[in-house]
């Protein structure tokens, strides 16, 4: 195999192959002599003699040949590919953005594999010390790479170093401080004299600086690559940089692992020799409230306003109460604009309770949006906002995306695969691995591409955050990451599934053993409702003892959700509650009974506790404040009332009680309400069918008119369920709806 060294310089070569480099290489082979009447010479095959290019043609050539999707690579098709990627480098700037479109779908083309193509992505995406690693988890292309270095012989890596000396290069004219003062590449803000410092969101210095000396920045000027490890001076700046206002999308504040360094730190700043304010950090940091409150009513008037807004909020942000901490963080802002006032706000905003989720959500987003552009490309503070707008935007409910949820997933792969650039696994650990969870998130959600593609992508990048978050290192984290895993092998749709499933319910059993009711009960009662989902989609085993396995996973299903709600309540946690109350529903319909009399009996009754969960539920969710939810909520309640039996006219069933079949009518009419084609196409179909599904059962009134409604809605699914794109459901509706037109036929014939 070839040396680290020189795998790490050829691929970061070859990604910052620039669109300029592509361009000489072009007008060199238009220049060169060729018969009269012929095209020019393929730019590719034409040697290069411009002083340090001659590697660029050797190299798209090599990226042709192992990001195309023949298993056999001719001369051809590799030409082709990197005849492709070569327009690609014109449009993007260089070839790592061009392969990171192909590795991300936003472009495509017959002849190149998204998964090579994620490879090189990935490979060109992590720190130089990061790429031989990488590549030994894409072992076709490392194999490849080494044998193509040998190749080339020993003079392969001055070449290398002369394309980086000639990138690095003067550029006539530009390379100098204008007549104005604006530095090379530093352009006034709108509105901003010539020689004026950047506007910017930053903290202000406690004392003014003197004239000559230039204003504290927030924007940094560095080069985007792997960013520097932070340096903090003083015990203070580090519990400050890295506990409190180090804020994340996928963490639990207040289940954060305090290292030996930081806990060394704190026990300096909590001593009687050090003064107010950090003795108070110090208790936030360490989540003594009693000792924080105390320290902070002292402070009042005694230090900068909006440091004390920021610990306040820090400190009901550190105990999860995140609508006091919201209030808290925006009079912080009103004082004056910090980004840490702008991270903190957005990371409560997203987990607030109070009023409109979806709205906080939007707020959240526009906050951090705003944000970004305040910032240059590549710089700490950029990657941060990348992250943070990233995972908010996953986090965010359907509603928020007004039904562009595969738009938003791209977007998010868009800003993490950037932010992963800035930070290097050792010198952001921490946040390099959350941007990997995160991308294992995205992916679990993309809908382009392929399904199981996207799912082993997701498993690389929890192994990937694995390397920081061990069980031994960080067993909150760890834990997550089995939830995440576990999540990833209930949607992975190859192989068998009651084996995927199973291991799903390992991996969420894996994370119980971390994260107890007693210590983490908030994450233990979100992995119980993970495994109630789990034991619900599990499949019996087909044997003759399947019925009585299939209700034995249901039952396990309905303990695990109880035992959720037993951490939930109603005034606490009324989001959690209503989803377990939704879950709880789904478990009660889906139990199954026997078919005898006594079967009949208890069927009705485990479906009438369906309907009394499912109603439980749309006490919080409620169409004006989670509108997604209640449609959800709404489809799941005319469900059961459509599985309702309807006893016959001589029952002691109540005169004035609705028949279920119209109560379930109503609720998916409900539901559409929300669930617009437009929108929410899969969804808008699922209900579709269901109504199809009510007017084909509905005996009442016009027979003949009831199945003309049912035909009706089942050819509206069909618009959406294509065989293509959808063939189980579109097999599903197509055999229902053949179906209703021999009965519409005999009722017409009736009639």
């Amino acid at each position: 195999m070839a040396s680290a060294r020189l795998l790490a310089k050829l691929v970061t070569t070859a990604g910052s192959i620039s669109g300029e480099a592509v361009q000489v290489m072009q007008d060199h082979a238009a220049a060169a002599e060729h018969p009269p009447n012929t095209h020019p010479p393929d730019p590719l095959l034409v040697p290069l003699d411009v002083p340090g290019l001659e590697m660029v043609p050797p190299i798209l050539r090599l990226l042709g040949a192992t990001i195309c999707s023949a298993s056999q690579v001719d001369a051809q098709s590799e030409l082709r590919v990197a005849g492709y990627v070569c327009r690609l480098v014109r449009r993007y700037g260089t070839v790592r953005r061009s392969i990171e479109a192909l590795a991300t779908t936003r472009r495509r083309h017959p002849l190149i594999s998204i998964d090579k193509s994620h490879a090189w992505s990935q490979a060109m995406s992590v720190s130089a010390s990061a790429i031989e690693p990488t590549l030994q988890r894409h072992a076709a292309l490392l194999v490849y790479l080494s044998k193509w270095i040998k190749e080339q012989g020993l003079d392969l890596e001055r070449k290398l170093d002369a394309y980086q000396h000639w990138l690095d290069a003067a550029l006539e004219g530009h390379d100098t401080v204008g007549s104005v003062g604006v530095p090379v590449g530093v352009a006034p803000a709108v509105g901003q004299a010539a020689g004026a410092p950047p506007v910017v969101i930053g903290e202000v210095e406690r004392a003014p600086a003197a004239e000559s000396e230039e204003p504290t920045k927030l924007i940094a000027d560095s080069a985007p690559g792997p960013a520097a490890a932070p340096v903090f001076v003083t015990d203070l700046e580090l519990i400050l940089g890295t506990i409190l206002r180090d804020k994340h999308v996928a963490d639990q504040p207040g289940e954060r692992v305090i290292t030996p360094a930081q806990q060394a730190a704190l026990g300096r700043l909590k001593s009687a020799e050090s003064g107010v304010y950090e003795r108070a950090v110090a208790a936030v940091a360490l989540r003594d409230y009693q000792t924080a409150d105390a320290f902070l009513s002292s402070l009042e008037g005694r230090i900068d306003p909006h440091d004390l807004a920021m610990l306040r909020g820090d400190r009901f942000y550190m105990e999860s109460r995140f609508d006091e901490a919201l209030a808290h963080y925006r009079v912080a802002r009103g004082h004056r604009e910090s980004l840490d006032a702008r991270i903190a706000i957005a990371a409560s905003l997203a987990r607030a309770h109070k009023g409109s989720i979806d709205d906080h959500f939007r707020e959240a987003i526009d906050l951090l949006g705003d944000t970004l552009g305040a910032f240059d490309e590549g710089t700490t503070e950029w990657a941060r906002v990348c992250a943070m707008l990233a995972g908010t935007k996953l986090q965010a409910p359907a509603g928020v995306h007004q039904g562009r949820r595969g738009d938003v997933v791209q977007r998010a792969i868009e800003l993490l695969e950037s932010a992963l650039r800035v930070f290097g696994k050792e010198t952001f650990p921490y946040w390099w691995a959350e941007v990997n969870q995160l991308l294992a998130r995205a992916w679990l959600e993309c809908p382009a591409g392929d399904r199981a593609e996207n799912v082993h992508r997701a498993m690389q990048h929890l192994e990937a955050a694995g390397q920081v978050w061990s069980r031994e290192a960080d067993p909150a984290h760890w834990a997550a990451l089995q939830s995440d895993l576990g999540h990833a092998w209930e949607r992975m749709p190859r192989g068998n599934r009651a084996e995927n499933i199973h291991k799903a319910i390992e991996c969420f059993n894996r994370a119980l053993e971390v994260r107890t009711r007693e210590q983490h009960p908030v994450s233990w009662a979100r992995l119980q409702s993970n495994l109630g989902n789990a034991w619900l989609q599990l499949p019996a085993s087909g044997g003759p003892g399947g019925g009585a396995e299939l209700r034995q996973n249901v039952e396990k299903a309905v303990a695990c959700h109880m035992a959720a709600l037993e951490v939930w309540s109603r005034e606490g946690r009324r989001h959690e509650w209503a989803a377990t109350q939704n879950n709880l529903g789904n478990a009660w319909a889906l139990m199954p009974t026997a078919t005898d009399a006594a079967g009949l009996e208890e069927r009705e009754k485990n479906l009438r506790r369906a309907v009394s969960f499912y109603r439980a539920a749309l006490e919080v969710r409620t169409r004006a404040h989670n509108p997604q939810e209640w449609a959800s909520t709404m489809n799941n309640l005319g469900t059961a009332l459509m599985n309702m039996p309807i006893h016959p006219p001589e029952s002691k069933r109540p005169a004035n009680k609705m028949n279920p079949l119209h109560e379930a009518i109503t609720c998916f009419e409900k539901a559409l309400e929300v669930r617009t084609r437009d929108a929410h196409p899969l969804e808008w179909a699922k209900t579709q069918t269901n109504l199809g599904q009510a007017y084909a059962r509905l005996t009442d009134g016009d027979r003949v008119e009831n199945l003309q409604e049912a035909a009706a809605y089942f050819e509206n699914a069909l618009e959406v369920y294509t065989a293509a794109a959808h063939a189980h459901q579109h097999q599903h509706v197509q055999a229902r709806l053949k179906e209703v037109k021999e009965q519409l036929r005999l009722a017409e014939m009736a009639k």
